[in-house]
């Protein structure tokens, strides 16, 4: 049993690896390219967001469907999601990058993707101990940010002053390759025993699960919705009014990854700790407060510093919103978050449009990032009375000053990351 767990870790960190290599080649260089390509900002919203959202209510019906393996269905999307990758490649080298290719290649990559993750989710959670998920969880989001981070720069650095459909073709194509990888390690991860989660739903809830899994989506989908008025303009907001360098465009992006790495242990351990309510209090008011301060400071240092509110909020939303359904619905995760997603990328497509909207008619990057921030905070407040109406979470519980100094110690997550390294131990003499 032993050595298949041991077997089974080694099998998700470098299907991990292949994952951060995938996403650092690809995303971040198509979301400059499309930046580039597109002058009106609702065209620009349109396709940063309806292509996930396309995959995200795929991936809701997909999962649905009934006499099907999970490794089936895990392995397929990823086939799915490798062929929108050669489509862009075979669309950028010898279509010059037709708008509308790149957009079926956008939406096979994120149905294929996004299908792909609650399978692999629960091959995930059969394949390790719920004694050490949490953990485990974060130390795997690690490896991911890494290696994403690492093929960042090194991508950036490599179209500094070349990004061309050739070489953007290129990079995709090795990516399709890696992700390939991917699913090979997928398929030699193997079931263990597992025990039921600690976690569960109030009675009056699990009595009606599908109402709750509705408005906790209905929720978060209101939430995405005021997270994409501005999010998707972002970049075009760093590249094109603020004049930067694709190598700036690079580092400033990796600011959040780079602070992830130090805090997403945090973040566990205070999951460990049962404070999800601080947790997800903090997230939410963080992510709400970035753009207002961005739509405040317009220049690039202030942006950096700003990057580093990201990165420890949305690596804490990100984490416990997984956790959190997987955790409310163990025995049922795919169905549920399949669900879950969906709801909350249709709520991205609407804020994305809105966005682009706001900004043809006023071409001002800087009020779209505060009227985001103020829905933000309004929707935020929204999903934790949804939240504490249902006794998953109690006010009057909170320990902000516990929370907020759990997350901003440093040791625990460089002790976490040096667990990562396997080194030699040293003889003691005599």
């Amino acid at each position: 049993m032993f050595s298949r767990f041991k077997s089974n870790l080694l099998c998700w960190y470098a299907e991990a690896m292949c994952q951060g290599i995938a996403i650092g080649l690809c995303e971040v260089l198509m979301i400059v390219w499309y930046s580039r390509l597109f002058t009106n900002a609702v065209d620009l919203g349109i396709m940063l967001t309806l292509p996930a959202a396309i995959g995200a209510l795929a991936q809701a019906a997909l999962t649905r469907i009934k006499y099907i393996s999970t490794h089936t269905l895990a392995i397929t999307s990823i086939l799915t999601q490798i062929s929108g990758l050669l489509t862009m490649a075979f669309t950028l080298a010898y279509v010059g990058g037709n708008p509308y290719g790149l957009f079926i290649g956008q939406c096979l990559y994120w149905i294929g993707g996004m299908t792909a993750a609650s399978p692999t989710q629960e091959i995930l959670a059969k394949a390790v101990s719920v004694k050490v998920h949490n953990q485990f969880f974060s130390r795997r989001a690690i490896v991911i940010t890494v290696i994403t981070l690492a093929c960042n720069f090194a991508s950036a650095k490599i179209s500094e002053n070349n990004l061309n459909a050739i070489l953007l073709s290129q990079f995709i194509l090795f990516s399709a390759f890696i992700r390939f990888l991917s699913a090979i390690f997928i398929l030699r991860s193997k079931p263990i025993t597992n025990s039921n989660s600690s976690f569960a739903l109030e009675e009056d809830t699990k009595s009606n699960s599908l109402v709750s899994i509705v408005k906790l989506s209905l929720c978060i989908c209101l939430f995405r919705f005021a997270v994409n008025i501005s999010s998707p303009f972002f970049s075009a907001y760093i590249l094109n009014g603020l004049g930067a360098t694709l190598t700036l465009y690079a580092i400033l992006t990796a600011i959040p990854l780079f602070v992830k790495i130090f805090c997403l242990n945090n973040w566990a351990k205070l999951l460990d700790e049962n404070k999800k309510f601080e947790g997800l209090f903090i997230a939410t008011m963080a992510i709400a407060l970035g753009p207002i301060l961005t739509g405040l400071y317009q220049n690039i240092p202030a942006l950096a510093g700003l990057q580093i509110l990201t990165g420890i909020s949305w690596s804490g939303f990100d984490l416990i919103s997984v956790l959190l359904i997987q955790n409310m619905y163990p025995r049922n995760i795919t169905n549920k978050l399949g669900l879950f997603l969906a709801m909350g990328s249709i709520g991205s497509v609407v804020g994305g449009v809105l966005g682009g909207l706001h900004f043809n008619h006023y071409k001002d990057y800087e009020s779209l990032f505060i009227l985001s921030g103020v829905m933000r905070f309004a929707t935020g407040f929204l999903l934790l009375w949804y939240l504490r109406r249902h006794h998953m979470f109690r006010f009057h519980e909170l320990n902000l000053k516990h929370g907020l100094a759990t997350l901003i110690t440093v040791r625990p997550s460089l002790e976490a990351a040096a667990k990562l390294i396997p080194l030699p131990h040293r003889k003691k003499n005599g």
